[in-house]
């Protein structure tokens, strides 16, 4: 069975927060805890999917957080400037499941500010999909483009169609 694709938001710290969200915004999973290695922050999420992107509320990303996302080949996504306090609420507001602290509450805002910067990115990959190619291959070409840099939807299709 072929996995979810996820985008993971990451608090690091001495209590990790970190949520989960697909690529349409519903929220997988949102937890915290305590001296959460890397390693078992990664064990923990790909149970629940393929991540492909990470995101952060800060800039520049700490060094967790860079090595989260190198550990799952996936695309890191922060701020131009640290996200506020403000910023990180109203992000967080429409969700249906509630931050239980502060740390999960800036991994909900991280991985929702991640997803919003690839939204437009998701659109045109599935509206090429629709006119051009195959849409039944969305998950792949969309796994392939954010995870391998430069490429384009063309390339990602080809290279799927060469495997099958």
């Amino acid at each position: 069975m072929k996995k979810k694709l996820t985008v993971l938001g990451v608090d690091p710290g001495a209590t990790v927060g970190y949520a989960l969200l697909d690529l349409n915004g519903n929220t997988i999973c949102v937890g915290s805890r305590r001296n959460l290695s890397i390693s078992n922050l990664v064990l923990k999420i790909i149970e629940y999917g393929k991540v492909v992107v990470v995101g952060c509320d800060v800039s520049p990303p700490p060094r967790f957080v860079k090595e989260v996302s190198k550990r799952l080949n996936a695309m890191l996504i922060y701020p131009q400037k640290n996200l506020t306090i403000k910023e990180k609420k109203r992000l967080v507001r429409l969700k249906k499941k509630e931050p239980k602290n502060r740390h999960e509450r800036d991994a909900l805002a991280s991985a929702i500010f991640a997803l919003k910067r690839i939204k437009h990115l998701l659109e045109k990959i599935d509206t090429a999909l629709k006119k051009k190619y195959d849409i039944k291959v969305a998950d792949e070409v969309k796994e392939i483009i954010l995870t391998k840099k430069g490429l384009t939807i063309e390339r990602a299709f080809k290279t799927i169609k060469k495997k099958k």
